[in-house]
């Protein structure tokens, strides 16, 4: 079940950008390539790490095989097939150094490497890549939109393509929060068991009613930085139902971070009321009433009733 406990609408929570992700490439583009042409100079890119660079392409045909040109190698882990990673990015067009797309000056994209609808360019330019670097990208065609280009973007049948990408964060099955033991509820409140490494374990109380205001408590206090409504924010999560204390979603199950911009055009009231003001790193307890979740309608198909008090054990791993 995708994610029906936090959306608020059927609309995707994760804002992959909208030009480079418009396409699938066709089944037959090659999945070959690396490495730039030996005569063929690089665009030359200025600028600091985390601000829009200014990109130039020399005045030169461009490389035919894919170049990923590491500009500042951080000091992350390495970026694998699979992982969901957040960047900014700025794409232009090698002809007439023309930008079609930025993130910069608005917010990160998040994606899934491999899984999620991107350019073939972009996986394998990234894949093996450290988190915390900027990286320079020039796509030939068959590893962007090939011979039929993307007209909405300006770019043409057999465009290359240029990329400057600031890899902010990536994340595994396996990631993980970090931090001090804390408030593991219990009492008038559900109480939240279990390592920071492993799903947590929920029990909710059957003698007491649960409380009319949406409540957080943090279980593992993390050292991150503090989460702001409107940031895109990285999350595992388990979701219960108060009144059967049965499970009807989780992220752990699915073996996989799921990521979300905190806003209530795109998550429940609940979450931005109890994620709002937390560090990252933290594992958080949610008890979330009806008028902060999903009201007098509920959610049937998600195995949520009507009027239904939510709980919910929430892993912050980033946010940006």
């Amino acid at each position: 079940m995708p994610h029906l406990s936090i959306r608020k609408y059927e609309t995707t929570v994760r804002r992959l950008f909208p030009l480079v992700a418009a396409a699938l490439l066709a089944a037959s583009l090659a999945a070959c390539g690396g490495g730039g042409d030996d005569a063929t100079s690089l665009p030359t890119v200025s600028g600091n790490m985390g601000e829009k660079p200014a990109v130039t392409a020399p005045d030169q045909d461009p490389s035919k095989t894919l170049v990923s040109d590491v500009i500042t190698k951080g000091a992350g882990a390495k970026i694998a097939k699979g992982d969901l990673v957040v960047v900014d990015y700025l794409g232009q067009l090698w002809r007439g150094n023309k930008t079609f797309d930025t993130s910069y000056g608005k917010a990160p994209v998040s994606f899934r490497l491999g899984k999620d609808p991107i350019i073939t360019g972009w996986v394998d330019g990234l894949v093996g890549k450290n988190v915390g670097s900027r990286i320079l990208l020039v796509v030939p065609p068959d590893k962007a939109f090939g011979t039929k280009g993307l007209p909405d973007a300006g770019i043409k049948p057999d465009d290359t393509l240029v990329f400057v990408i600031d890899v902010l964060g990536s994340y595994t099955s396996t990631s993980s929060v970090h931090g001090a033991a804390a408030s593991g509820g219990g009492g008038a409140l559900p109480e939240v068991t279990g390592a920071a490494d492993k799903k947590p374990t929920i029990k909710v109380p059957t003698s007491v009613n649960p409380p009319a205001k949406t409540t957080a408590r943090t279980v593992i206090e993390g050292d991150g930085a503090t989460v702001a409504k409107g940031d895109l924010v990285v999350v595992k999560y388990a979701g219960l139902s108060w009144s059967t204390g049965k499970q009807f979603d989780s992220s752990w199950d699915r073996d996989e971070p799921v990521s979300f911009t905190l806003d209530e055009s795109q998550v429940i009231k609940g979450w931005v009321e109890g994620l709002t003001g937390v560090k990252t790193g933290s594992r958080v307890l949610l008890v979330i009433p009806p008028d902060s979740g999903y009201g007098k309608a509920g959610r049937p198909e998600a195995g949520i009733k009507k009027n239904e008090t939510l709980v919910f054990a929430v892993d912050v791993l980033g946010a940006f």
